[in-house]
């Protein structure tokens, strides 16, 4: 396929995908109205927009008519933005997910700030209203955490939750070129979490390596510390690597017994087993995590 069939493929998937939930949208609300099920389905139709507009904005370069597709990329946004606000002020009068209302807002702002520093990072310079959302975000944390029955804090722990909303605010801060504040961030958790995420510590490393190789610190700080904050970003990489070699050899082990049994239940068995290890609630590499003793 060339690059003009991919993206012409993309739009008719995302276009599809779109119509499908609007008409799952418009079943619920007949049916119940402003019930949860329905806002539901309103917050998965906002994500879709939401996805495509920044699909759209990223491949405009690559279609034919790209002004027309960034114009449409935008319009997704702010659909997707107005669709957030009714979700949570609707989701406020009739009570929706009032257990884990949090932990969904909570989800979808890293969604949503995720997304736009992808586009800062292609060169957009458009105010999304990003640090409102990350103050929202943090909001949530801080709530969310002298509340003994949060269900934020059910599958992960509050340095976690912090860490998940830091590499989106170390990004959001390089993208734009604020690479002091970004490093305040990174020592944060370096300091102060005992496990923290690969994918986290990673970009903390990368953070520190540039602010001390800047003009912002000294030549004696430079000198001392670029060579042990590159040690121990050697240590981060090696362990993901020995890590992702673990968890091929466990993939191949399952997939040298589903040949031999060639049986549904040993297929879903051996799922279940091995796979745990290496998912997290959000399915990206962050859910390896290093501790100090790894140091």
């Amino acid at each position: 396929l060339t690059t003009s069939e991919v993206v012409a493929q993309g739009i008719a998937h995302f276009h599809n995908a779109i119509q499908l939930g609007e008409k799952a949208y418009d079943e619920f609300y007949e049916m119940q109205g402003w019930s949860p099920s329905c806002l539901d389905f309103m917050q998965h139709l906002a994500n879709r927009y939401f996805n495509r507009g920044i699909f759209l904005l990223h491949v405009k370069n690559d279609h034919k008519n790209p002004r027309e597709i960034e114009q449409l990329g935008f319009r997704d946004l702010k659909i997707a933005s107005d669709m957030d606000q009714e979700v949570t002020s609707y989701g406020q009068e009739i009570g929706w997910g009032s257990a884990d209302r949090a932990e969904k807002r909570f989800n979808v702002n890293l969604v949503r700030i995720r997304g736009f520093n992808i586009l800062y990072d292609l060169g957009y310079n458009y105010d999304w209203g990003v640090e409102q959302l990350i103050d929202d975000t943090a909001d949530i944390i801080r709530t969310e955490y002298n509340n003994i029955d949060s269900e934020l804090f059910s599958k992960m722990s509050l340095a976690g939750r912090m860490q998940e909303l830091e590499i989106q605010l170390m990004r959001y801060y390089v993208i734009h070129h604020d690479i002091e504040t970004s490093a305040k961030v990174a020592v944060r958790m370096i300091i102060e979490d005992e496990r923290i995420f690969t994918e986290a510590l990673r970009l903390a490393m990368d953070v520190l390596i540039t602010y001390s190789e800047s003009c912002a610190a000294d030549t004696e700080f430079r000198d001392k510390m670029v060579p042990t904050l590159r040690s121990y970003q050697k240590v981060v990489v090696d362990l993901v690597n020995q890590r992702r070699r673990a968890a091929k050899d466990d993939l191949d082990s399952i997939s040298a017994s589903i040949t031999k049994s060639n049986g549904a239940s040993s297929i879903l068995a051996a799922g279940r087993d091995n796979s745990q290890p290496f998912s997290s609630p959000t399915g990206d590499e962050s859910s390896l995590f290093v501790t100090m003793e790894d140091f």
